[in-house]
């Protein structure tokens, strides 16, 4: 298995080729439906026209954007992320038995004809990418030790390496590991490559551009401490935390020069589970001076019509929280999800049940 130094990589969204810059880089776009490709690392949902695709309690199901004829699609023997949907398929992670291995499965969107494409993926992030026909992934191979970011076709043929993470020094103060797809757009792949800086004892995140054949690497000015949450309309969306107004702030930078937009930010108290979705924010936010109190919140990017949609029950349990089509899924500690509208009504679920998502 993987050395303790990779597996200690988690969420979310690279190697010997790389430069490290002195600073580091951190929605829903869809020509191909992709559940995880815009503000979704783990996706466990993901729409295409009037339906809207989901797992829960070990099943994949599919609801209508009214909320009617939930229907069964696909019972599975393991959790199941990073579902994205290409002509006709659902693309997906299916957990195995083993810590942090997935198998790359599809079936169609009948719930038949399932196929294992790649079995025992070691992916950490589990972050599955289906665009312009081609599946990105990384995997871990323990043979020599290095992470591995791949693209191959939607078939499951023709496997191509595009990066590899190798354990290498630059003036002896940084170690990299670990290379990962955030997400992919326009053409472009945005990554993640984590270094351990040997001298001053912690790891370091940064963030790059580049073609989706893994050329042309560019490193994005953004600081250590920035969390890219996403890709819309030509923008890169991260967030960082202001200790000097003791507020989280999302900014955003543009896709193509890598100039943030002066222009535009937005801030609360405590951003978390972010997702833009046609012209509005929705998050999980810390309600002030009550104690682990958390709501969700949905607000326009102009940072007005601001409206909470949901109070948690449980306290500090905003686990998750995601939104494909008309839908906004999340966990309010219960161990499975629970749906409502974009207008925080029509709730279906407690989060009661004994089997979830995660």
């Amino acid at each position: 298995m993987k050395k303790i130094l990779s597996i200690f990589m988690t969420a979310v969204m690279l190697a010997g080729m790389f430069m490290v810059p002195t600073s580091a880089a951190t929605t829903t776009t869809a020509t191909e439906v992709r559940g995880n490709s815009t503000f979704k690392m783990k996706s466990i949902s993901v729409s295409d026209g009037d339906w809207t695709y989901y797992f829960n309690n070990g099943e994949i199901r599919k609801v209508n954007s009214k909320g009617k004829n939930d229907t069964l699609v696909f019972k599975a023997d393991y959790r199941i992320t990073s579902l994205s949907i290409y002509k006709g398929y659902i693309y997906y992670l299916e957990a195995t038995n083993q810590y942090q291995v997935f198998n790359i499965c599809r079936v169609k969107t009948d719930g038949t004809g399932k196929k294992t494409l790649v079995k025992k993926v070691e992916c950490v992030r589990e972050n599955l990418q289906i665009v312009d026909g081609f599946i990105y992934y990384y995997d871990y191979d323990e043979k020599s030790e290095v992470d591995i970011l791949y693209r191959m076709k939607i078939d499951g043929s023709g496997k191509k390496t595009l990066l590899k993470s190798q354990s290498w020094r630059l003036d002896k103060q940084y170690t990299t590991y670990d290379p990962t797809v955030l997400f992919v757009s326009d053409g472009l792949m945005i990554i993640s490559k984590t270094s351990y800086n040997n001298e001053k004892g912690y790891r370091e995140e940064f963030i790059y551009k580049c073609n989706t054949d893994g050329k042309k690497l560019i490193a994005l000015d953004l600081s250590n401490n920035d969390k890219v949450i996403g890709i819309d309309d030509g923008y890169i969306y991260f967030q960082y935390r202001d200790n000097d107004t003791n507020k989280d702030v999302i900014k955003r930078m543009s896709l193509a020069d890598g100039k943030i937009d002066g222009k535009w930010s937005y801030t609360d108290t405590r951003i978390d589970y972010v997702t833009i979705l046609n012209g509005k924010i929705y998050y999980s936010y810390l309600i002030p001076y009550e104690t682990d109190k958390w709501c969700i919140k949905r607000v326009d990017l102009n940072g007005k019509n601001k409206k909470t949609l949901y109070k948690y029950k449980t306290p500090d349990s905003k686990s998750f929280l995601e939104v494909s089509g008309n839908w906004i899924f999340f966990d309010d500690g219960g161990g499975s999800f629970i749906r409502m509208d974009l207008n925080g009504k029509n709730q279906v679920g407690d989060g009661s049940d004994s089997m979830g998502g995660y």
